[in-house]
């Protein structure tokens, strides 16, 4: 299966238990030094806890990820909230919106793996309302024929790293899109007092496809948040509006049939740099 890899939410889970098992480790050797004095039963009795401790902590880390091979096991993973890191080894077709609202980390395991959307009603990947810890890489997200491909929504502390993404002609291919606020006065406010902002959102490392002349890769109403490192191309742009204190850093657009990069106001300590773009319409 591979070393077991987990989030930040549950690192500090596997920490406690591998500090329990060096703690033990530890209390073998001392005790094995006074086995001569304390008898054979009681270093028999310390080393089967050892191997004990051991043992669960393996069976934990197994517990805690999850194969996915179809839509079904799939779904059941992201109900599933023991499930704190599901694997994808294959191509998946699915109709329903893969909905994220738990820390966890979901990635691919195979050259092949990927999401594919075939419902024209519905988004891909759709992270919403969780605080944080969800960490999304080495994955293909299609939605050709269906909504956005990647959504993130009330949302904060969520990392989209080496990923693939193919977009329709008709709407957003990533669209990280901050609270559910009502438009004109509210957003306004809320984005001035950065209270309710979703924060320290990164989008980086990844391939953008998108046809769209519209907001291809949008990164909005975001507080502290990175986009960096990535490239669309097929004629999408990249809007980054209403941010504060964010990065769009070493980004590549290509072929853009609009602006390439597109700034709104208003707009707050933002650093945008060393950004390409080539052959914008």
């Amino acid at each position: 299966m591979g070393r077991f890899k987990v989030d930040d939410n549950n690192r500090l889970l596997l920490l406690k238990i591998r500090g329990c098992a060096l703690l033990l480790t530890k209390l073998h050797h001392l005790l094995s030094a006074e086995v001569k004095r304390m008898g054979s039963l009681h270093f028999q009795f310390s080393w089967a806890c050892f191997i004990a401790v051991l043992y669960w902590q393996n069976s934990l880390a197994e517990s805690l990820r999850c194969v996915v091979h179809d839509e079904s096991t799939l779904y059941s993973a992201l109900d599933n909230i023991s499930c704190a890191e599901i694997s994808i080894v294959t191509m998946i077709n699915v109709t329903e919106n893969v909905l994220v609202t738990r820390p966890l980390t979901l990635f691919g395991d195979a050259i092949d793996a990927a999401l594919v959307q075939i419902n024209p009603n519905k988004n891909n990947l759709y992270i919403r309302d969780v605080i944080g810890g969800v960490h999304v890489f080495n994955l293909r997200i299609s939605a050709i024929h269906a909504q956005a491909a990647v959504v993130v929504a009330n949302a904060s502390n969520v990392l989209i790293d080496s990923v693939e993404v193919e977009g329709s002609s008709s709407i957003f291919a990533v669209f990280i899109a901050g609270r559910d606020i009502p438009a004109g006065i509210p957003t306004l406010e809320n984005y001035e007092s950065r209270i309710e902002m979703d924060t320290n959102n990164t989008f980086c490392n990844s391939l953008v496809h998108s046809s769209w002349e519209g907001d291809s890769l949008s990164f909005s109403l975001q507080y502290r948040g990175h986009l960096r490192n990535n490239t669309v191309v097929d004629g999408g742009k990249i809007a980054f509006y209403m941010n504060a204190e964010c990065t769009c850093v070493n980004n590549t657009v290509l072929d853009s049939i609009s602006q390439g990069i597109f700034l709104s106001s208003p707009s707050a300590d933002n650093v945008l740099v060393n950004n390409t773009i080539l052959n914008a319409k």
